[in-house]
């Protein structure tokens, strides 16, 4: 008998305490009238919100850390009868304050006693307030305009009661969209540590995780889907755009990374949002935000060419061959400039500008046009200093300035009138130039700077050099006297090669291989490959810190 008994128990506690987590999530239709606060700690604030309906509640947010804020909740109703206020106890109590439950007199303020009311009159319990920041909704942050840290919030949040309080006083499409993005931004953090590791902190596509879990971060998947999510529920036109970006010099003539951003409509207009790109911490880069789209196709390519909002949509080849073209400040318009993604020039490197132009010109260290492209722009942080160089002057019709060249290999950041950021690489001298730096620069401990020299030795059908770096006995180089032997449509590959290289990918494959009992153990082999986009990939292996070529596949 004591077994029944016991698990009846059970599910009375059990049901209890799930009422008392649903309680905390009643949302109230009511309107509020007073708020009353206490300070009680500099980490603690105790609010009191009185409704037109006769219902309460007393709250307490407490912050937690140095990122988020809980709440704790107590719910009841309450009468006025001839200036007392009577409070009805709560039937479950979340916490206990310093208000409390009993008679209260009241007159636009609450005490503790009839003599704090008549003798102390500044001694009132809370202090009445009208401050927009102690009227939000309960599951909103006193501090912050965040979602409370609470175990039910990511469950229990309504989406909808969330907006409804964003949009306050936002009465156009182009207001609503712009509230949105600023909770989104404030909210959420860039998971870098989820993208090094490919094991994100939440589904990319669990809105209310991402907002109200225990880690608020996300890639830029999740930030596109919350964005999308909060802007249809708002009742706005919304898209997610998927596509390859670029933003540094080691983008140039690649496709950079896989990103995700947005497309809103307002004004019976399509806009371009990237809300990932736009989160730099507590502010807003507003560089991001409705972008010309003229502009924003010199760094996002998307899947679809309708998705580039162009009227003349360019291809992925033309995106390749372009410089990188950055918003240098909000609402960038674009400026026509005759460059490409790379260009050879003797001593020096001429810019040409149509119109009169304010035009600013920086080198950078040639070792940032060599780096592998790591993820989105924040994941990887390199230190370097631009050198401002250059003269400019205005003749004619056109603004020009020139860039004297010092290196083989010069990255160009020019920045015009404020408003753009082109970055691209002039080359002092020809191919052949390249190449022989490229052979110079060739280092089997890093596998962007050793295929390049591998490409580069073919190109110059410099056979000692390529035995030193894939060997004298390969195959698909050497025949068995030690005579260069390499397949013409590889070698034409390597002649007609503008410089592009994919990023480095490792493939895990798993071999089951029987060991000395007899019983099958998993063997983890891993393949890596670096692609000249459309033409070869080339196969590598790893030992002892060093790259070696396994094959070429065309």
């Amino acid at each position: 008998m004591k077994r029944p008994i016991m698990l009846l128990a059970l599910l009375i506690i059990g049901t209890t305490l799930n009422a008392k987590e649903k309680k905390h999530w009643i949302y109230s239709d009511a309107v509020l009238e007073k708020v009353f606060k206490i300070e009680a700690t500099s980490k603690s604030t105790e609010l009191l919100r009185l409704y037109d309906d006769g219902s309460y509640e007393h709250l307490r947010f407490v912050q937690k850390g140095s990122k988020h804020e809980e709440v704790l909740r107590n719910l009841g109703t309450f009468n006025i009868k001839k200036g007392r206020i009577i409070f009805q106890l709560p039937d479950q109590k979340e916490f206990s304050g310093k208000f409390k439950y009993g008679t209260f007199l009241y007159n636009g303020k609450i005490y503790s006693s009839l003599a704090d009311m008549l003798i102390r009159k500044e001694n009132e319990l809370y202090k009445i307030t009208r401050e927009s920041q102690f009227s939000k909704p309960f599951f909103i942050a006193v501090n912050s305009d965040e979602v409370v840290f609470n175990k039910e919030a990511a469950e229990e949040l309504d989406l909808k009661r969330l907006l409804d309080f964003l949009l306050i006083g936002k009465t156009s499409e182009k207001q609503k969209s712009l509230a949105i993005t600023e909770f989104v931004v404030k909210t959420i953090e860039y998971d870098h540590e989820g993208l090094k590791s490919s094991r994100y902190a939440n589904d990319q596509s669990d809105i209310k995780s991402i907002l109200a879990g225990r880690k608020r971060v996300a890639v830029c998947e999740g930030y596109a889907n919350v964005f999308e999510s909060l802007c249809f529920l708002s009742g706005l036109k919304v898209e997610t755009v998927k596509g390859y970006t670029k933003d540094g010099f080691a983008d140039l003539m690649n496709l950079g990374g896989y990103h995700a951003w947005n497309i809103v409509e307002y004004e019976g207009e399509k806009h371009l949002f990237d809300v990932t790109w736009a989160d730099q911490g507590s502010t807003i880069d507003q560089r991001w935000i409705d972008v010309d789209p003229k502009v924003m196709i010199g760094s996002h390519f998307p899947d679809h060419d309708s998705q580039q909002l162009l009227y003349k949509p360019i291809s992925q080849e033309q995106f390749l061959n372009s410089p990188v073209v950055l918003p240098a400040s909000q609402g960038a318009f674009n400026v026509p400039i005759a460059l490409e993604a790379r260009q050879f020039a003797l001593k020096q490197f001429k810019i040409a500008v149509p119109g009169k132009h304010m035009i600013k010109a920086s080198v950078a260290p040639s070792s940032l046009f060599d780096r592998v492209y790591y993820g989105e722009p924040g994941s990887n942080t390199t230190t370097f200093k631009l050198k401002q160089v250059g003269t400019g002057h205005f003749d004619g019709d056109s603004t020009y300035f020139i860039v004297p060249l010092d290196e083989i290999i010069n990255p160009i950041s020019i920045e015009i009138d404020g408003q753009l950021e082109l970055k691209t690489v002039v080359i002092k001298g020809t191919q052949i130039d390249l190449m022989n730096h490229y052979l110079s620069k060739a280092d089997a401990h890093f596998a962007d700077a050793y295929v390049k020299g591998v490409i580069a030795a073919i190109r110059l059908s410099d056979a000692e050099a390529l035995k030193k770096l894939v060997g004298v006995e390969h195959p698909q180089f050497f025949d068995k006297k030690g005579k260069l032997n390499i397949d013409k449509e590889i070698t034409k590959a390597c002649l007609d090669w503008a410089g592009d290289l994919t990023s480095l990918t490792v493939t895990k494959h798993t071999k089951w291989i029987p060991n000395e009992v007899g019983i099958d153990e998993a063997i983890i082999e891993e393949t890596r490959h670096i692609s000249v986009p459309g033409k070869l990939t080339l196969e590598l292996e790893k030992k002892e810190d060093k790259y070696q070529l396994l094959s070429i596949l065309k």
